[in-house]
């Protein structure tokens, strides 16, 4: 018997759960997959030797930091116990660890100069050749690296150099060259299909687990895929994992084809070539011996897939799932079978269903222009074609008459008082009752939409954001006052404004970009604003503030926005530690907001270079790691401190296009892109900097 594992249910309550708070983005994670692990075996042929080490209780080596201990608390038996390491039910557990993980295998790799290195969450494998005396050396660095540092290693899953190994599930055998799936799970999923050819109908979790099934052996079958996609559209629409799916003659006969594959192609076989054959992803052609390889086919599927999904816009095809999902609603709420073809007479019933509802006219088109998509798409009737299904179009058309009148009332104040004084039935604590509480008075007397005061992001509040955060909101005695990224225009002050952009090289030449064109108010000058360009080659950010820029600003009216662009220059002082150069600008932020009262400052971030000039050749890596550590601290300080920061997300290195030749400046192209940047994220600071003083 295995070790016990114990994992925690932080996905409990629904809603209101651990997992629930933690940002989305931050558990994103992507893992290693066969078509890579394929790749490094095909790096050296049937010389390649593999081997394999697991790490043992991966995420029980991470510690929780002690002021999260309060989160992580179970009580069992009247006692209490907290969690001290890295809770397997934690959303954010994976990536965590693979982060770690990532170390480890870069310190591997390192150290052992073997580039043939993959590690999918605590299982790593090892590629070596051969033909080499250095066999297996990869391994016993691991495990070293491993013992050295403290990391427990799980002896009984090490596997010592060979040319057959299990990794991901698929058995890789190097000699031949080929991988297959093992015996266990062959069985497993001829058993699946054989149950689900005996059935007439199964659950969608049922359908689910075969589908889990075949998607996994089509890494090994290519032609698979193909005999997967009428049982991937039997479950569209279908949202309760106990609703019943029709198994009608086509998808049978698919599986039938599935079944085929297993006589025909004798996985157990370990000579057995046409499996899958470990090949290199190329858009060249294939050596004659190949023609007949599968793997052509797949790409073929994969393809048609993408066309035809293109052939949707997104809304259009949430518009076409919500109309599928009203429909096994109705279904499933009269007890109806959800065959496909749609019976006419359910169509029909569906209709008046939505009718009585008080749906309109168009509204109950737009579903049924939604069903017939999804009968097109499967190759089946499209039973909304039939001359009944029209007229009854038509007859809720003629009964609903012309423009329907909005039945809604406006709020008043008592019924502001109503829906308060009925929070506390409806919430489910008095935090939440408080916090509709104020979100309902604060729309109602401050004229806001609901997308004004609401947001579904946990980031900081940037220039580009739209929605209100803690750093947005001024508590007086008597007043609230509310800051607003994005306004609506009758929000907006229109009186006269004073913008200095102030930077290097990059402000200088995109100056010279904007009066070609004459952008030099970046589109504000209809609004009062006034635009000064104050930009030096070679800037650095402690030369702000020399005598020279002293006196130049003697001739300039005081202003209410400045932009900052500077520090890149500063960067490739390698002396200057990037906290000594976080220092520097924010020393230069305050002299400015001590220098002109009321004054907003706005950061633009620090763009990447294709080229570092005056700086050694090996510290572009070293440079780029500052960069972004300066970035994202001085963003923070300057929000912190009333002001906003452009990011420039779009303005990357890897685009060649945007600058020059000497990988430093601009080209005219990306000076575009940099203004671009500039007047859309002035356009959201000045209404905001409007409302808060008008």
């Amino acid at each position: 018997m295995g070790d016990f594992r114990l994992i925690q249910h932080l996905s409990y309550p629904e809603n209101n759960s651990i997992n629930d708070f933690i940002d989305k983005d931050h558990c994103s994670v992507q893992y290693s997959s066969v078509d890579e692990a394929a790749c490094l075996i095909n790096r050296h042929k049937t010389f390649a030797r593999l081997s394999q080490c697991d790490v043992k209780a991966a995420f029980r080596l991470l510690p929780i930091a002690p002021h999260d201990f309060d989160l992580l608390g179970i009580k069992f038996q009247g006692e209490y116990y907290l969690n001290k390491m890295l809770p397997m039910g934690a959303s954010i557990s994976c990536a965590l660890w693979e982060k770690f993980a990532k170390a480890l295998h870069w310190i591997i790799q390192l150290k052992s100069g073997n580039d043939d290195i993959l590690h999918y969450l605590d299982d790593f494998l090892f590629v070596e050749s051969s033909q080499t005396s250095k066999v297996g050396n990869t391994l016993k660095l691991f495990q070293e690296v491993c013992n050295k540092i403290g990391i427990p290693l799980a002896s009984d899953k090490t596997t010592l150099p060979t040319t057959l190994l299990m990794f991901l599930g698929i058995e890789f055998d190097t000699q031949n060259l080929i991988m297959r799936l093992p015996n266990e799970k062959l069985v497993k999923l001829s058993q699946k299909i054989r149950d689900t050819l005996d059935s007439s109908k199964i659950t969608l979790k049922d359908m689910q687990s075969l589908l889990g099934l075949l998607n996994f052996a089509c890494k090994v079958v290519a032609p698979g895929r193909t005999f997967c996609r009428r049982l991937i559209n039997s479950t569209i629409g279908v949202r309760k994992s106990y609703y019943k799916i029709r198994v009608n003659k086509q998808m049978k006969a698919d599986l039938e084809v599935w079944l085929d594959f297993l006589k025909q192609y004798k996985w157990c076989n370990c000579n057995n070539r046409q499996l899958g054959e470990v090949q290199k992803p190329s858009s060249r052609s294939r050596p004659v011996a190949n023609q007949n390889s599968n793997t052509d086919l797949e790409h073929l599927s994969q393809v048609a897939d993408y066309i035809v999904n293109q052939g949707v816009s997104k809304n259009t095809q949430k518009s076409y799932n919500l109309a599928l999902s009203k429909l096994c609603t109705f279904r499933s709420s009269y007890k109806l079978k959800q065959d496909w073809p749609v019976p006419v007479n359910d169509l029909l019933n569906f209709i008046a269903f939505l009718s009585v509802q008080g749906l309109s006219g168009g509204t109950i088109s737009s579903y049924i222009s939604g069903v017939s998509y999804h009968h097109k798409i499967q190759g089946i009737q499209d039973t909304t074609k039939f001359f009944i299904i029209g007229k009854a179009l038509e007859g809720i058309k003629r009964i609903q008459g012309g423009k329907r009148n909005d039945i809604r009332a406006p709020i008043t104040v008592q019924l502001l008082s109503d829906m308060i004084s009925c929070l506390d039935k409806v919430c489910k604590n008095k935090y939440e009752a408080a916090l509709f509480s104020a979100v309902f008075s604060v729309a109602f007397f401050g004229l806001l939409r609901v997308g004004e005061i609401t947001t579904t992001s946990k980031s900081k509040s940037v220039i580009n954001g739209s929605n209100l955060t803690i750093s947005d909101i001024l508590v007086r005695r008597k007043v609230l006052e509310l800051r607003f990224q994005k306004a609506n225009k009758l929000k907006v002050f229109t009186g006269p404004k004073i913008l200095w952009i102030v930077g290097s090289s990059l402000v200088h030449w995109a100056n010279v970009e904007a009066k070609k064109y004459g952008r030099n108010n970046l589109g504000l000058g209809s609004k009062g604003v006034t635009t000064y360009w104050i930009g030096q080659p070679g800037l650095q950010i402690k030369e702000i503030w020399t005598p020279y820029w002293t006196q130049k600003e003697k001739f300039l009216p005081s202003p209410h926005f400045i932009i900052i662009h500077c520090g890149a220059n500063d960067l490739t002082d390698l002396e200057l530690t990037g906290k000594g150069l976080m220092e520097n600008v924010k020393c230069s932020i305050l002299r400015y907001k001590a220098l002109f009262k009321n004054v907003i400052i706005i950061w633009s971030s620090m763009l990447q270079r294709r080229y570092w000039h005056f700086a050694p050749l090996n510290a572009g890596a070293i440079i780029e790691q500052k960069r972004k550590r300066v970035n994202s601290v001085v963003k923070n300080f300057v929000i912190e401190n009333g002001g906003k920061a452009i990011l420039h997300e779009n303005i990357r290195a890897s685009e060649v296009s945007l600058y020059r030749t000497d990988g430093t400046h601009l080209s005219q192209t990306g000076n575009q892109v940099f203004l671009n940047n500039i007047q859309g994220g002035l356009s959201l600071s000045y209404a905001q900097q409007n409302q808060l003083f008008q």
